[in-house]
């Protein structure tokens, strides 16, 4: 599989694995599409009648692909949207996106700038490029589609957030009612361990009633790959003790 460059106008030249389509891999995107739609439509059902205030945290927002897809479910006219997004180049279009279509009738969209982390401060963003090419952009050194985002590209000081303490913020039960009900999509390329290891530690993912992550590992170079595929699959099993646990893909 050749490992191709693909000249992007007016931003950094960004490596990008490019395969052939087939009959399987286009019916294994279809099933997991599809099983996807099922999970999500089964959990806004069955949530409907919970009491409290409904808010989706959408981690890891990108350009608002995963937020417009959830969308079709749980709607906005009666869940809060929070936008959780690092890459700078990514925020003009979340903050139109939070205020036109993903704001309902007592509530509206929220972006929080930063990334969803073990703790409050400051780290490097790997892969940022201006533009529509921030796909893939993580705080990990070691991931990514390519080993462009360890080369050359543009580094970023981003601000983090302690996700336990936005949780917490968020689930806290109010005085007059009952506690808000929480789903959220984490998609934080690369760093969904720490930060898994760390909710389930403060006793913060306990508050979830439906978490839908996408795993990492298949970015990751060869010789490390195994190692963290087993380490998502132990700590699946352990997330799936406290919360729905679904593959976000």
């Amino acid at each position: 599989m050749p490992l191709k460059t693909i000249p992007l106008s007016g931003w950094i030249e960004k490596p990008r694995w490019i395969r052939r389509p087939d009959a399987t891999g286009f019916i294994r995107v279809r099933w997991q599409k599809l099983r996807l739609a099922a999970f999500a439509r089964w959990d806004s059902w069955r949530l409907r009648n919970e009491p409290g205030e409904k808010i989706f945290l959408d981690c890891g927002s990108n350009f608002g692909q995963g937020a417009l897809f959830f969308s079709r479910f749980f709607s906005p006219q009666d869940w809060k949207y929070i936008l959780i997004e690092p890459n700078p180049a990514c925020h003009p279009k979340l903050r139109r996106l939070a205020r036109q279509r993903l704001s309902g009738r007592s509530q509206q969209g929220l972006l929080l700038p930063g990334a969803a982390w073990t703790q409050k401060g400051n780290r490097i963003l790997y892969g940022a490029d201006c533009g529509e090419s921030s796909v893939g952009a993580s705080l990990q050194p070691s991931h990514n589609r390519a080993e462009g985002v360890r080369r050359g590209q543009r580094r970023l000081s981003v601000p983090t957030f302690d996700l336990s303490k936005i949780l917490e913020k968020v689930g806290q039960k109010k005085k007059s009612g009952p506690a808000p009900c929480l789903v959220m999509k984490l998609d934080i390329e690369g760093s969904e361990i720490p930060v898994l290891s760390h909710l389930m530690k403060c006793g913060t993912l306990r508050l979830l009633q439906a978490l839908y992550v996408e795993w990492h590992s298949s970015f990751l170079p060869s010789g490390h790959r195994e190692k963290v595929r087993r380490e998502e699959a132990s700590l699946t099993r352990r997330l799936a003790q406290q919360t729905a646990v679904r593959d976000w893909v």
